[in-house]
């Protein structure tokens, strides 16, 4: 199967820089490559695309990951924050994207370019390719490569914080009925037709 698809987004996010915080709006179209005939696959790809946008990005806070101080303060107030390799600008929101997408998508969709402009860069239109090199974005151990529906790469608690953390971390696929594979509930008949 060689189907092309595109799809557009539009998302709402506070933006971080240089000590200044702004409200942005986003428009991001994805195209993409299906890359399985599983028609229920397929829906889930998006459907986890659709997750990442609604109830992770939309109305977070993008901040630079090596400005501390300021993640700490917007989770400290009760934002969400989503933590930047660099400067939240446009590009690297882009390219973070492109990347995180497609770890969600494992494959099944192959997110091929990032089409994106905000309200910031007086929509300018930047296009972001997968086949760029993003070094920046290489090092494994941060939420843009991982498959779960996270924004921001846990940070380690110093041990002399007593802080009681109620947020649930754990939150998977799975655990949002977006896994691959069809679960059965436990009691739940299911019926398998009879071979001909």
């Amino acid at each position: 199967m060689n189907t092309k698809i595109s799809k557009k987004f539009y998302f709402q996010s506070g933006v971080h820089y240089n000590g200044v915080f702004v409200i942005n709006n986003y428009d991001i179209e994805l195209f993409m490559d299906v890359n399985t005939d599983d028609m229920r696959e397929q829906n889930i790809a998006i459907d986890r695309i659709n997750y990442l946008f609604t109830l992770c990005l939309d109305n977070c806070v993008f901040v630079a990951e090596e400005d501390i101080d300021a993640r700490k303060l917007y989770a400290k107030a009760g934002m969400s924050v989503c933590s930047l390799p660099e400067e939240p600008f446009d590009q690297i929101i882009g390219a973070v994207l492109l990347t995180k997408l497609n770890a969600i998508t494992e494959d099944k969709l192959i997110i091929t370019d990032v089409k994106i402009s905000s309200k910031i860069c007086d929509d300018v239109i930047f296009y972001i390719s997968y086949e760029e090199d993003f070094g920046l974005l290489v090092n494994k151990n941060k939420w843009w490569n991982e498959n779960q529906p996270n924004i921001s790469t846990a940070d380690k608690k110093s041990t002399k914080e007593k802080i009681v953390d109620l947020k649930k971390d754990s939150i998977d696929w799975n655990t949002l009925g977006l896994g691959w594979k069809e679960e059965t509930k436990k009691g739940e008949i299911v019926f398998i037709p009879a071979a001909k």
